[in-house]
């Protein structure tokens, strides 16, 4: 079973989100309605995600494009750092297919820490 948090920052133009489980179509499709709903909070400037994906596993295949698409929404309407904290092994891997795929590479960076991550964000002023 799939679960996700959010939680918007607007003093510092962040989102901090955690996924977690096995993801459904469905469960995207809310995870998608969420993100929305918070980018209405950053006024459309840029904003920063950070995102735990530690305890993500593989989707159902249906899912990954609709996650990509999440991704490319997201930088069309101001992200401009991704940081991501990764699994080790195969969800690892997936994550990162889901940002080349995605054709972020450039907004995001792979890390293995909140702390690391937090510090790489503020570096870049968020």
């Amino acid at each position: 079973m799939m679960h996700f948090t959010l939680k918007s920052e607007p003093i510092r133009h962040r989102i901090h989100a955690s996924w977690s489980g096995v993801w459904t179509l469905a469960d995207a499709l809310a995870f998608s309605d969420a993100v929305n709903q918070d980018l209405t909070h950053l006024t459309r400037q840029p904003f920063a995600l950070r995102l735990d994906a530690t305890d993500w596993r593989p989707s159902q295949p249906e899912v990954v494009p609709l996650l990509i698409d999440i991704l490319r929404r997201n930088v069309r309407h101001g992200l401009e750092r991704l940081a991501v904290i990764t699994p080790s092994g195969p969800a690892g891997q997936a994550v990162a297919r889901l940002i080349t795929s995605a054709g972020i590479t450039d907004q995001a960076q792979a890390f293995s820490s909140l702390s690391v991550a937090d510090s790489w964000l503020a570096a870049r002023g968020y």
